[in-house]
C-alpha cells in the first residue's frame, strides 16, 4: 500500500471541526491574526526592491492525523534517503551516468548541477506536497538547494495558536520546538571540532525571505552573516570581527547555491562568497546544504526515482511525483478571507539529517492557491497544518533528544562585523533622532496652539524661532499653517521627517533580529501605525505621545535587555552621538540674538522642555543652586552638565566609555576632548562639525565594508 493510503480511519479534516467555530469569530480572528503579524514583523519580499508586504496567515489551520502523519513521514523519510545517494553519487561515482541508469543530460544540463562539487552529504530536506481526493499524497516539487520556509512555520504557529486558542486547546498536537533543538543540535555535530562556529548564510535585504532567515537564526542561537561579515583566507572561510577573523565550522545556507560563489556560477552576485566552493572541496568547513544539492530537485528525475529508489534503497517507492502540479481534485481545505471558502492546498514539510536518521518537522508551511494555479508561491496565504497527537507522546520529533547529550556544544560568536556595527550605530541614531525630533515638535505644536493667532506676543515670536530651528534641522522650509506644517513634518514621507526617521529605525532593525529582543517587534510595529494610519481628526499632541511613549519602551529594552558588550557598545554610540548632535544644533539655532529678553526667556524654556530638564531648571532655581533665568540655565543643563543624560558633555562623556568597550582609546580620547570643550558652556566652542569629524572617523575605522569583489580576484 503507498504511503499516501491510510490504513486506518480517514484522514482528519478540519471540517469536521468547524462546528467549534463560531462563524461570527471569523472576520476578528482574521484581524486578529493580520494584528500580530504586524506586531510580530512577519513579512514577505526583498526590502532591497522596495517589495517588502506583510505575511498574510488564514486563521483556520489544516490538520493532519496521526496515523495519517506517520505515513507520510516514512515516505519522506525514504525520499530523503533517496536523494541523498542520488546527490551524493552524482557528485562522487556517478554510477548512474555511467551505467546508463540516467540520461547524462538529465544531470549535467541541469542550472543545479555544479561542476567540481565534493560528494557532500545533504543535512537538509524539503518537499512540496498536495493530497488528491483519493487521499494520496504526491509530490509537486523537491526542495533541497534552499529549503526556505521554516521560520515562517513556527511564526504561522504562533500567530494562529493565538487568535484560535480555543480551537488549540481542544487538541493534543505534535509541537514545533523540538525541532528547532534538534536542528541547532544536528548542524552543530556535522562537523568533529569540539567547539565549532556556526552562522545563518543570509543575502540579508536583498532576500524576500529575509524574515525567515532572521527568526531562524534567533531560534536556533546562529549569528546571521551576509556576504560582507565573511571572507575567504587559505581555503577557509572566517566572520570578520572588527579588525580581528574567526574561523566558521558550520555554515547554515540561506542563499541559493547560484549565487552563493561568483567564481562558481553568477560572476556579478553581489551577495555571495568568493571561494566558497573551494573551501568546501577542501573540506574546510560544513555547508548545509552543499553547493549542488539543487541537482536533485529537478523534475526530469521523477521518471527515474523508482528504479533509483530500488538501485540505492532496495526499495519500492513510497511517494509519488505530480509533474502537473496541483490537480482539480487536490485536498481543498476551508479559508477565510472575506468569506469561508475552499482553496487547494500545499504543504512544505523540512527534514533533517541526525545520527538517528531523518526527522521531520511535524506539519510544515501550509499554503494556499487560487484554482487552476499550478504551485502558490511562498509569498501567497500561509495556513498552519497541526499534526495530532492521539497517543499523548508530547513528541516534537520522532526521537526528538536521542543522543543530544552526547552532541558538542557549539561556539557562540561575540564578533561584530562592520556590517553588524554600523547597523547598530544606525539603530541608535534613527532611535534618538526620532526622539528628539518628536519632542521638538510636540513642544512647537503646543505652542502654535496657544500663540499661531496673536502676533506681536512674546510667544508668537517664540514660536516663529521654534520654527526656523525646525527648518534648520529638517531642512524643511516652513509652509502653511504652523500646525498643518508641524503635522506634516510628522506624518507626511519627507525623507527628514519624523515617520521616515521612524521606517529608517525599523528597516535598520529587521536586519538584526538575532541579536534584538523579541519585543522590540510590537514596539516599532505601534510606531509605525501611529504615524502610518494616524486618524485626520486626531490631535498630533496624541499621535506624538503614543510615539514617544514606545520610543521609551524601546530605550528600556536597550538599555535593561542586552548585554553590555560590543553590541550594545555600537548601538548606544549612535544614540549618544545623535543626541549630543541634535542637543547642539537646537543650541546653535536657537541661541540669543537680537531679541526682546522676554523672547529669549520664552525661546530659552521651549527648549529646555525640548530637552526634558525644564522641571530640573525650575527646582534648581527655586533652590538656588542655578540661575533663575531659563537663557542662562539652558547652557548649563544642556550643554555643560555632567549628570544630565540630556547634557552634550554626558553623552560625549557615555560615548567614550562606548568607545573603549570596543577597544578604541584613542577615539575615546577624541571623545572627552570634545566633551571638555562643551564643558565651557558657550555654544560655539563645540560645533556639530566637530561631531560630524567624530562620527566619520569612527565609521571609517569601525564600519567599513569589503570592496566590491569580482570572480576574477584571487582568494
Amino acid at each position: 500500500m503507498s504511503v499516501a493510503e491510510s490504513e486506518s480511519a480517514p484522514p482528519v479534516r478540519l471540517s469536521g471541526y468547524l462546528e467549534s467555530v463560531s462563524p461570527a469569530s471569523l472576520p476578528g480572528a482574521r484581524l486578529a491574526a493580520a494584528n500580530l503579524v504586524a506586531d510580530d514583523g512577519i513579512v514577505f519580499g526583498a526590502a532591497a526592491d522596495d517589495a517588502v508586504r506583510p505575511w498574510r496567515v488564514d486563521p483556520l489551520p489544516a490538520i493532519i492525523g496521526e496515523a495519517e502523519w506517520a505515513q507520510l513521514e516514512r515516505g519522506l523519510r525514504q525520499r530523503a534517503r533517496l536523494l541523498d545517494a542520488v546527490c551524493q553519487d552524482i557528485y562522487g561515482a556517478q554510477s548512474i551516468l555511467r551505467d546508463g541508469v540516467v540520461d547524462p543530460a538529465v544531470i549535467l544540463s541541469h542550472p543545479g548541477y555544479l561542476r567540481g562539487c565534493p560528494a557532500s552529504p545533504l543535512l537538509l530536506s524539503g518537499a512540496d506536497l498536495a493530497k488528491g481526493a483519493d487521499g494520496r499524497w504526491r509530490v509537486l516539487a523537491d526542495v533541497n538547494d534552499n529549503p526556505v520556509g521554516i521560520g515562517y512555520a513556527m511564526a504561522t504557529r504562533r500567530v494562529v495558536a493565538q487568535v484560535m486558542s480555543g480551537l488549540h486547546r481542544q487538541f493534543d498536537l505534535r509541537r514545533m520546538r523540538g525541532f528547532f533543538h534538534l536542528l541547532a543540535a544536528a548542524l552543530t555535530a556535522a562537523t568533529d571540532k569540539p567547539n565549532p562556529l556556526l552562522v545563518l548564510f543570509t543575502a540579508g535585504i536583498h532576500s524576500e525571505t529575509a524574515f525567515d532567515q532572521g527568526f531562524l537564526a534567533s531560534l536556533l542561537g546562529f549569528a546571521l552573516a551576509e556576504a560582507d561579515d565573511l571572507v575567504t583566507q587559505q581555503g577557509r572561510i572566517w566572520l570578520r570581527a572588527g579588525e580581528e577573523l574567526e574561523e566558521v565550522d558550520v555554515i547554515l545556507r540561506q542563499v541559493d547555491a547560484a549565487l552563493a560563489d561568483p567564481l562558481e556560477s553568477h560572476v556579478e552576485s553581489t551577495v555571495g562568497i568568493p571561494g566558497l566552493a573551494e573551501a568546501c572541496r577542501k573540506q574546510a568547513l560544513v555547508l548545509a546544504n552543499p553547493l549542488g544539492a539543487g541537482v536533485v530537485d529537478n523534475r526530469e528525475l521523477w521518471p527515474y526515482l523508482p528504479d533509483l529508489c530500488r538501485r540505492f534503497l532496495g526499495e519500492e517507492l513510497l511517494l509519488e511525483s505530480s509533474p502537473a502540479g496541483l490537480g482539480e481534485d487536490s485536498w481543498r481545505v476551508p479559508v477565510y478571507e472575506q468569506e469561508l471558502s475552499e482553496r487547494p492546498f500545499v504543504l512544505r514539510t523540512f527534514g533533517l539529517a541526525t545520527a538517528d536518521g531523518w526527522q521531520f518537522l511535524p506539519g510544515g508551511l501550509g499554503r494556499v492557491g487560487a484554482d487552476g494555479e499550478p504551485l502558490p508561491g511562498l509569498g501567497t496565504l500561509a495556513k498552519d497544518v497541526w499534526v495530532l497527537d492521539e497517543a499523548h507522546t508530547g513528541q516534537a520529533v520522532s526521537q526528538s533528544g536521542v543522543g543530544l547529550g552526547r552532541l558538542p556544544q557549539a561556539r557562540p560568536s561575540t564578533a561584530v562585523s562592520p556590517r553588524v556595527a554600523g547597523t547598530l550605530w544606525a539603530i541608535g541614531r534613527f532611535a534618538e533622532r526620532a526622539e528628539s525630533k518628536a519632542r521638538l515638535l510636540k513642544v512647537a505644536d503646543d505652542i502654535a496652539a496657544d500663540y499661531a493667532v496673536f502676533p506681536g506676543t512674546a510667544g508668537h515670536s517664540g514660536l516663529l524661532v521654534l520654527l526656523r530651528a525646525i527648518t534648520g534641522i529638517t531642512g524643511q522650509p516652513i509652509s502653511g499653517e504652523p500646525s498643518e506644517w508641524l503635522r506634516d513634518l510628522t506624518l507626511g514621507r519627507s525623507a527628514t521627517g519624523l515617520r521616515h526617521d521612524l521606517w529608517r529605525l525599523d528597516a535598520n532593525a529587521q536586519q538584526l533580529r538575532d541579536l534584538l529582543s523579541v519585543d522590540t517587534w510590537s514596539i516599532f510595529a505601534r510606531m509605525q501605525r501611529n504615524v502610518r494610519d494616524a486618524d485626520p481628526e486626531r490631535e498630533l499632541q496624541d499621535i506624538l505621545a503614543d510615539v514617544l511613549e514606545s520610543l521609551l519602551a524601546w530605550s528600556g529594552i536597550m538599555a535593561q535587555s542586552l548585554v553590555h558588550d560590543d553590541s550594545w557598545a555600537y548601538l548606544d554610540g549612535g544614540a549618544r552621538l545623535e543626541r549630543a548632535r541634535h542637543t547642539l544644533r537646537l543650541l546653535e539655532l536657537t541661541s540669543s540674538q537680537a531679541r526682546a529678553p522676554e523672547v529669549n526667556e520664552f525661546v530659552a524654556e521651549a527648549v529646555l522642555r525640548a530637552g526634558e530638564s525644564l522641571i530640573t531648571h525650575r527646582r534648581r532655581a527655586i533652590t538656588g543652586v542655578g540661575s533663575a533665568k531659563a537663557v542662562e540655565s539652558q547652557y548649563q543643563l544642556l550643554l555643560a552638565d555632567p549628570p544630565n543624560p540630556r547634557s552634550v558633555v554626558n553623552q560625549l562623556t557615555a560615548l567614550a566609555a562606548d568607545l573603549e568597550l570596543v577597544g578604541d582609546l584613542e577615539l575615546a580620547g577624541w571623545a572627552l576632548e570634545l566633551s571638555d570643550q562643551a564643558a565651557t558652556r558657550e555654544v560655539g566652542t563645540l560645533t556639530g562639525q566637530d561631531l560630524n569629524d567624530l562620527e566619520a572617523e569612527i565609521s571609517a575605522r569601525h564600519f567599513s565594508r569589503q570592496a566590491a569583489r569580482h570572480a576574477t580576484e584571487e582568494v
